[in-house]
């Protein structure tokens, strides 16, 4: 079975936002113990296997100086509602302007 590409970008809405407020202490911790100013989905883009789950990829304002920007990469599995996310990844020093792609 080929793997599905990432979508296009879209704004983030209710579900995006609350998924990265679920994912808010472990990226903190992630990025040792660093203090976000805001955590405020954005944009994002979405792989989605109806099988095996969903990879969203969120770009998330933190407001944070010389890191304002952050995309914050997560996996859910089916069926999760509400979605249990599994951090991935991060990239740090993002802004607005930065494409949202797949990173490792």
């Amino acid at each position: 079975m080929p793997i599905a590409s990432f979508g296009v970008v879209q704004e983030a809405n209710d579900e995006i936002r609350g998924i990265a407020e679920a994912l808010q202490d472990t990226v903190s911790n992630f990025l040792s113990a660093q203090i976000f100013q805001n955590f405020d989905a954005v944009q994002y883009i979405e792989q989605t296997n109806m099988i095996q789950g969903r990879n969203l990829i969120i770009k998330i304002h933190i407001g944070n100086i010389g890191m304002t920007y952050i995309h914050v990469k997560t996996f859910i599995l089916p069926p999760a509602n509400p979605p249990n996310p599994a951090f991935t990844g991060v990239m740090v020093n993002q802004v607005l302007g930065t494409p949202i792609e797949n990173f490792n």
